[in-house]
């Protein structure tokens, strides 16, 4: 597989344990966006954004401690600001790709105003793994 690694701008509240991974380059915070997000009520709070055009704005992850693997947080330190490392495919977001956590389960993430559908991968410890898109997304 031929995988593309990038760092992204991220922010983070910790006063309401919120992580916001900036994935535009090329738009303004002021572009609107259509956002995936989970269809049952009691799936973990991560919502992906899409711009209009079709290219990824951001990851919102709520109770990102509980949810992003510890080499993401280590990455991430205490800081509320900074650059993180992805893996990237075309359709595939990882967020750990050693061999230690595989996905077993999924949550699907829609919108009524996109045909875009995305499905977030957890390991058997609830940490996410990855975002996999139903078609190739553009950043």
């Amino acid at each position: 597989m031929n995988y593309d690694f990038e760092k992204f701008h991220y922010t983070t509240d910790s006063e309401h344990n919120i992580t916001y991974i900036n994935f535009s380059k090329a738009h303004a915070a002021a572009d609107s966006v259509i956002t995936l997000h989970s269809v049952k009520r009691d799936d973990p709070q991560i919502n992906v954004d899409i711009f209009h055009d079709g290219r990824l704005a951001g990851i919102e992850i709520l109770s990102f401690d509980k949810y992003l693997p510890k080499l993401v947080l280590q990455e991430m330190g205490s800081r509320s600001s900074g650059k993180l490392t992805l893996t990237l495919l075309s359709d595939y977001i990882i967020f750990d790709n050693s061999d230690t956590l595989e996905p077993v389960s999924q949550t699907t993430l829609r919108s009524s105003l996109n045909d875009l559908e995305a499905r977030c991968l957890f390991s058997s410890q609830g940490v996410l793994v990855g975002i996999k898109f139903s078609e190739a997304v553009r950043f």
